[in-house]
């Protein structure tokens, strides 16, 4: 039973290309990161399984375009990659070649890394945040999903990016610039994502919880593990300071977040950060002490969860516990999902999930 519904068991597929031709695997691994980080993938392949990629092959290869699809087909003896969900796409950065084993072993990154192996090579002073996203995803070949904004980034002229460009991918001028517009930066298949983080509101991931009584002694939970965990350090008040120097007036704008815990809390010394950005106006230093302060508390409780796979659930859906009946039924997001498949029934159709989010108890004020 997954979210209250009874499923009928379902044997999960996969379907791996490496440049558009089939590949037989023995475990396909595929996390999914967040946080203005690249997903992964890493496959293992059987090199007799594998007749038309030769040695010579894997020695001279010098790019490649990997493909995983993954589901539940209705016919598991006979199915299409349009049947199943196309769950990664992107580059091939490594391979392993075991002759013992007679395995080739595969890793490489979603096309962010387009991004992240580049150097800058302009100013972009008279551009937005936007403009700049939607430049680079076209230049690298790829579809922008990008939100207008209206800064711009000479504004912040006197940065690390304009004094060291040569130093700086394109992957971190971007996050950069979504860490100062409160964006999130991803990229899924070939579309790049430049954009206000996701609705909290929007319908989340459940997972129901029952602890042990006296008809059960011992939990009930539809998952194979599940593990809470608590950072002391963060589940005391804290303070995000956001100081900003404007070049035009010579002022300085100071805006304090402070993550209060409303009722019972860890009764300790209050933890106080405090960060420099250039040439913001007062409600944007005080949306980036509240961005930054929501951040950093975040990591006050996690959650890991390994449970059986399905293809439905992305890293930018929350998940929701239910039925603990104590401060730990709560929203958490998503940092990590992994999911892996092996070719070897016993071991089936796998995933896990690392999850943080601070108690639904804090409350943040700016002034």
């Amino acid at each position: 039973m997954i979210n209250g519904q009874v499923s009928s068991v379902r044997t999960p597929a996969c379907v791996v290309t490496l440049n558009g031709e089939f590949v037989t695997w023995e475990t396909v691994t595929v996390k999914g990161q967040n946080y203005y980080m690249a997903d992964t993938y890493t496959i293992e392949l059987p090199l007799s399984g594998n007749p038309q990629f030769s040695y010579d092959f894997w020695a001279t290869v010098a790019t490649g375009e990997i493909k995983i699809y993954m589901g539940f087909p209705d016919d598991i003896t006979h199915f299409t990659a349009n049947e199943l969900t196309l769950i990664f796409q992107g580059g091939l950065d490594t391979i392993n070649l075991s002759v013992g084993q007679n395995t080739v072993t595969l890793t490489g990154r979603d096309y962010a890394y387009l991004l992240i192996d580049q150097k800058i090579t302009d100013s972009y002073v008279m551009q937005t945040a936007s403009q700049i996203a939607t430049q680079l995803a076209v230049q690298n070949g790829l579809t922008p999903v990008v939100t207008p904004t209206t800064t711009p980034v000479g504004q912040y002229t006197y940065n690390e990016f304009n004094l060291f460009p040569n130093a700086i991918t394109e992957w971190d001028l971007l996050t950069y610039l979504a860490q100062l517009e409160v964006f999130n930066l991803y990229v899924i298949r070939k579309e790049l994502h430049f954009e206000p983080f996701p609705d909290p509101k929007i319908p989340p991931y459940v997972v129901p919880v029952q602890l042990e009584d006296l008809v059960y002694p011992f939990p009930r939970v539809n998952v194979t593990n599940m593990n809470f965990g608590r950072t002391l350090t963060l589940a005391s008040d804290v303070d995000v300071t956001v100081q900003s120097f404007s070049m035009l007036t010579g002022g300085l704008i100071t805006k304090t977040a402070t993550s209060s815990h409303v009722g019972q809390g860890v009764k300790g010394q209050k933890q106080k950060f405090v960060y420099s950005r250039p040439n913001l106006t007062p409600a944007q230093a005080a949306i980036q002490a509240q961005q930054m302060a929501h951040e950093i508390t975040q990591w006050e409780k996690k959650l890991n969860i390994e449970l059986p796979a399905d293809v439905t659930l992305t890293k930018n859906t929350p998940v929701k516990i239910n039925g603990t009946g104590t401060e730990w039924d709560q929203i958490y997001y998503i940092d990590d999902i992994t999911r892996t498949l092996s070719a070897d029934p016993s071991e089936g159709f796998s995933m896990s999930l690392q999850m943080k989010n601070h108690s639904q108890l804090v409350k943040v004020t700016v002034t």
